[in-house]
């Protein structure tokens, strides 16, 4: 909400990623501005964002940390229509936001709303049940290697004062269904 207020004049869209996301284009070297511009142009008028889905990755297999870049090492990815890929994450033009409820989701001005960028229909929170990656998609890198999930596991959650149910978590998160 502090990065709204203070720089919603200075970009187009803006967007708030967690350090094992990656926001990757699907169309090939097109521009993610571009992307969403044409998404947004094409709905029928209050779009003011877009909502991307995660695609989760695995483990890949690694039990320790490998050497090398981490969208080298994981390669590995729950399907499209796994439950964990319903969650979007938002790329909003920033003037159009009165503030943020979660890293996932804001609350627009009266008239405002994110799009899903597969269809252009309209999102009321932050899941998208139709999971196509038509345009764009976040990579989310989830777990890592089991000991990076587990140092992962001992900082806790930044937005409260908790652990997260390590065993249950690893388990719904470490999704390895299909290379990518």
């Amino acid at each position: 909400n502090d990065a709204i207020k203070k720089h919603k004049k200075e970009c187009r869209y803006i967007a708030f990623m967690d350090m094992d996301e990656f926001i990757m284009p699907t169309i090939p070297f097109k521009p993610i501005y571009q992307i969403i511009s044409e998404q947004i142009e094409k709905s029928k008028g209050g779009a003011a964002g877009i909502g991307v889905n995660w695609a989760i990755f695995g483990t890949s297999g690694h039990t320790k940390k490998p050497e090398g870049l981490v969208t080298k090492n994981f390669i590995k990815r729950g399907i499209n229509g796994h439950w964990a890929n319903y969650l979007i994450k938002t790329i909003c033009n920033p003037r159009m936001i009165d503030y943020y409820i979660s890293p996932h989701y804001p609350i627009y001005k009266l008239g405002a709303y994110s799009i899903n960028d597969s269809d252009g229909s309209r999102l009321w929170g932050w899941f998208c049940h139709e999971v196509k990656y038509e345009t764009l998609r976040i990579n989310h890198y989830f777990t890592k290697s089991e000991e990076e999930y587990k140092k992962k596991h001992a900082r806790g959650l930044a937005d409260r004062n908790q652990l997260y149910n390590f065993h249950e978590m690893f388990i719904q998160y470490n999704l390895n269904d299909i290379e990518d």
